[in-house]
Formats: structure tokens, C-alpha cells, sequence
């Protein structure tokens, strides 16, 4: 057994009683390691091909569609929201793309409640009768999936196709993503659970384990995971650790990007190194959100060090 997975062995024993379904995926340089342990939505044994809903990690895979758009001349970073979206409130011609990505634009975290009313049509509504910012954008920070719900619309306008087809095309084909989907609507629903809200942006990717692994190991070696990890500024100058799409930290020193996913009982971690070529994916089926993110942060602190 490789040090990579007696690493990933030992902290599955230690959560055993608290995840009642978890797959962990470690890369570290060519190595890689997929371990589980419980029962998954059908009383399968999970695996890193088990389906799960995304919830937040979506949020890195519009941090990238939002790089290509860039680079292919569709649209600038510091493009006005409204100069694509002339239908929203006057305030938001000063905010700007690169202020969604930071989550600095002014938004709220959400307008309306995550249910399942939360839809598409609902979410743009609110954010079109909003009549001023929480505050003034570019002076604060405010976590907001309606930021990146609005990111995703934008995204859409500027490619002339829809965002789900975007993702397909852009992201999940080149990287044999082949699990991976960006949908409004639900592919799996566990018993007694609501399904997750039917908007894209802010949540929307159904996927696997495999896949996300597989978007991490490229994002460590592409100029675009870099692009990334670029932090935000308020126009004060303070530097807002979030990146496009992603949180960035240090991990043991390095600099590490991350970030969660959660809705209901779906709960996911990802992080990665890049200075270490380490990529962590946690998935589980729990309500113990700490725990998965204390589950990958484990992983990927211990692990790192063995490069």
C-alpha cells in the first residue's frame, strides 16, 4: 500500500461513523488514490463513479468558462453587468464581471430562499427588483450565488449558446469529463429530499468523483488553474481571498485553492496544490458539512507533504 493511501485509509476510518457514504479521490503527481466507505443514494457502494449533485463546485467550472470567454474576445472582466444584461437595475452598470467572480459586485448572498421555487425565472426577477446594492460594488465582500447564478447568464449571452450546452462543449468534453453535466433539472433524487434548486450558475453540476479529479489534475498543470487563484481587490485595496471560482488559502505554506459544495445531504470538498501537483475530492451523503471539509483539508495538508 502507497503512503498516498494509507493516508486516505486512516481518515476514512476516522469519519466512518459520521459519513454514512463518502469517496475520497487523491492525486499526487502520477499517483492516484479513490477509497470509500458506506452506502451511497441506493444502497450501493459508492464509488468515484458514484453521480452526485455539485451544489457550490460549480462555481469553479464558471471560473473557467469565464477564463475561455475571455481569452476568445467574447466579453472583458471589467465588462458593466448591465452593458450584457440591460434589463437590471441602473446600479449594476458599475458593477462588473470580475466583481462577480470576486463575489464584490454588491449582490446578497441570495434574493430568494434555496428551494425548490428557486428557479431560474424566480432568481432573475429579484435580482432585477433590486433597486440599490447591499453595498456599493467593489467595497465588500458578500459570498453570493446569485452573483454567480447572474455570471452564468452573462456567459451565456456572450457565447450565443446555453450554458449547459457551454459547459459540454467548453469543459467537460476536452477533459473526458464524460459523467459531467451543467442541468436545471434533477438526475438523481434521494428519497424525502427536495430536489436542488433549478439554476445554473450557483449550483446545476451533476458529476462524479472521476470527473472532478480529472478537472483538478488539469487545473494544477493549465494556465488557467492559475488564472484561478488570481485573489480580488475592493477598491480600497484590500485583497479578497477568492479567486474565480474558487477560495484561496495556504495549506502547510503552499497556496492551495478550494472550495465546497452543499445542498441537503450532497456535501463535497475539493482542494488542490499546485507547487505539490496534489488534488483532493471528497463527495459524501451527510448533513455533517464540517466534516467533509475537515475530511479533505486533512487529507490534502498530510498528503502534500509526502512530495
Amino acid at each position: 500500500m502507497s503512503d498516498v493511501a494509507s493516508v486516505v485509509g486512516e481518515e476514512l476510518r476516522r469519519v466512518r461513523a459520521t459519513l454514512a457514504g463518502v469517496v475520497v479521490e487523491v492525486s499526487l503527481g502520477d499517483e492516484h488514490e479513490t477509497a470509500s466507505s458506506g452506502r451511497w443514494v441506493n444502497g450501493s457502494v459508492p464509488s468515484s463513479e458514484s453521480l452526485f449533485y455539485a451544489a457550490s463546485l460549480t462555481k469553479q467550472v464558471m471560473g473557467v468558462l469565464a477564463g475561455i470567454a475571455v481569452d476568445a474576445g467574447e466579453l472583458r472582466s471589467d465588462d458593466s453587468l448591465r452593458s450584457w444584461l440591460p434589463a437590471l437595475p441602473r446600479w449594476t452598470e458599475s458593477a462588473t464581471i470580475a466583481q462577480l467572480l470576486h463575489h464584490t459586485s454588491g449582490l446578497p448572498r441570495e434574493l430568494s430562499s434555496r428551494t425548490e421555487a428557486r428557479s431560474a425565472t424566480s432568481v432573475m426577477a429579484a435580482i432585477k427588483a433590486l433597486k440599490e446594492p447591499t453595498s456599493p460594488p467593489g467595497t465588500r465582500f458578500e459570498y453570493s450565488n446569485d452573483g454567480y447564478f447572474l455570471l452564468a447568464a452573462i456567459l451565456e449571452r456572450a457565447a450565443g449558446i446555453p450554458i449547459g450546452q457551454l459547459g459540454t462543449e467548453r469543459v467537460f468534453i476536452p477533459l473526458g469529463m464524460n459523467s459531467s453535466h451543467l442541468s436545471r433539472h434533477a438526475h438523481l433524487s434521494p428519497a424525502g429530499e427536495p430536489a436542488p434548486p433549478s439554476t445554473i450558475g450557483d449550483g446545476g453540476w451533476w458529476t462524479t468523483v472521476a470527473d472532478v479529479g480529472r478537472l483538478l489534475r488539469h487545473l494544477n498543470q493549465d494556465p488557467s488553474g492559475t488564472r484561478l487563484m488570481h485573489t480580488g481587490h475592493l477598491l480600497g485595496g484590500e485583497t479578497v481571498e477568492y479567486g474565480w471560482g474558487v477560495r484561496v488559502l495556504r495549506i502547510g505554506g503552499l497556496l492551495a485553492a478550494s472550495h465546497g459544495g452543499s445542498w441537503q445531504r450532497w456535501q463535497s470538498k475539493t482542494l488542490r496544490i499546485p507547487e505539490r501537483e496534489c488534488a483532493v475530492v471528497v463527495a459524501a451523503r451527510t448533513d455533517d458539512t464540517l466534516a467533509v471539509s475537515d475530511l479533505g483539508t486533512k487529507i490534502a495538508a498530510t498528503v502534500s507533504k509526502l512530495r
